[in-house]
């Protein structure tokens, strides 16, 4: 069934697959969030592998309309809503979100550590975020396929890329690609505990020199793609996020 859809993300779908595997709570009694569901992609990966109640959450009302055509293709068993909203102001209780996916979205948010905080709120106690983006350092930028665009400042990049014809001009340029430096630093911020990085979750053959002086965790900040399982901890966490949206508050007053 999902593979009509999947269209040549099977690594996702595998590692999806693996995450879910890894609960103690049983898949079909989660509430799972696609934060970010665009096409849907997600939501009809997580009905394939048997979560029974999913929230898709994307402020497109043009991607929003994509997933709930696409209905026919998820099992008839699950439970499907869509909501559009922003990902800085999630309309969902506190606590309420037993695993949330988040596949290549980070990058096109501007105030990520907003949205890290808020994906928090909306987790229950140990419960986890998987969060996927393209990599700032990787000499290509896979939007655009412009070399070197994502090493450039904000402004700059948009100039190059579509003095370059790489980005039509009717497009807003909405890329704000992270380092692996500042996803850790905004899943700290949020209270997160990171529980594998990028060179835990990605599947390299390497030669034996290789792993005796473990190349992955030298280089992983160097990957096109980071990815980070993050939990969020006790209910004595919460503190830090009350705290950390004071002052976001503060700030943008």
């Amino acid at each position: 069934m999902f593979n009509h859809l999947i269209s040549g993300r099977a690594s996702s779908y595998q590692r999806l697959k693996q995450l879910l595997a890894h609960f103690s709570k049983p898949v079909d009694e989660m509430t799972v969030l696609d934060a970010g569901c665009g096409s849907g992609m997600g939501c009809a990966a997580l009905s394939d592998l048997g979560c029974k109640t999913i929230i898709g959450l994307d402020p497109g009302k043009e991607a929003i309309g994509l997933p709930i055509a696409a209905k026919r293709y998820y099992a008839p068993e699950s439970s499907v809503s869509f909501i559009q909203a922003s990902g800085y102001e999630i309309p969902l209780a506190d606590n309420s979100i037993d695993f949330c996916w988040c596949s290549f979205v980070i990058e096109h948010i501007p105030d990520p550590l907003q949205f890290f905080a808020e994906i928090y709120r909306v987790l229950a106690p140990k419960s986890l975020c998987y969060i996927s983006t393209n990599n700032r350092l990787w000499p290509i930028e896979p939007h655009s396929r412009t070399w070197f665009a994502s090493w450039l400042p904000y402004d700059m990049a948009e100039k190059y890329v579509r003095w370059r014809k790489r980005w039509p001009t009717e497009v807003v340029w909405d890329v704000y690609l992270p380092t692996y430096w500042q996803m850790s630093y905004w899943a700290d911020q949020a209270g997160f505990d990171i529980i594998k990085s990028t060179r835990q979750m990605v599947k390299v053959k390497l030669p034996g020199w290789a792993k005796r002086v473990n190349v992955l965790k030298r280089i992983e900040f160097l990957l096109p793609n980071l990815y980070l399982l993050l939990e969020k901890p006790a209910e004595i966490g919460l503190v830090r996020t009350q705290k950390l949206n004071e002052d976001l508050e503060m700030t943008l007053e």
